[in-house]
């Protein structure tokens, strides 16, 4: 006997008995009920298949799965775009800071070049203007 011929189920098994009708009514009555319920079986497989097969036509593919996974990586969630805003708030803060202190600087280097534009160019006018009043107003020269 092979190893196929070991998963083959009889559907009828003769018990060597006859009840008089010569071709064995139990038999045929077994039969007839394993038949019924292979009907059965088989309806329900295919109310199965029927069921799987719809099931199936909204089964994503794994290059579909693979494309919405890429996709779905672009967007934010709502914590990142928390952590956005916080680090937005800080460069924020961070260039406020940078223009003040540029402020300061320039308003220094102003302070500076008002300071040389005084000692080097009004105050020297200044004196000559001085001297020439002396020289007309009080010495007549």
């Amino acid at each position: 006997m092979d190893h196929n011929s070991e998963n083959i189920v009889p559907l009828f098994k003769h018990s060597g008995k006859d009840n008089g009708t010569g071709g064995g009514g139990d038999g045929m009555d077994g039969i007839i009920k394993k038949v019924e319920q292979l009907e059965k079986d088989t309806h329900q497989i295919k109310v199965d298949m029927a069921t799987l097969t719809e099931r199936s036509q909204n089964f994503a593919s794994k290059s579909a799965l693979e494309a919405l996974i890429e996709r779905s990586a672009h967007f934010a969630t709502k914590a990142d775009l928390e952590i956005l805003r916080t680090e937005n708030a800080l460069t924020r803060a961070d260039l406020v800071k940078e223009i003040s202190a540029s402020e300061s600087r320039l308003n220094t280097k102003i302070d500076s070049i008002n300071n040389r534009i005084i000692w080097t160019l009004l105050v020297p006018a200044l004196t000559a203007i001085i001297l020439w009043f002396l020289k007309v107003a009080v010495l007549k020269v």
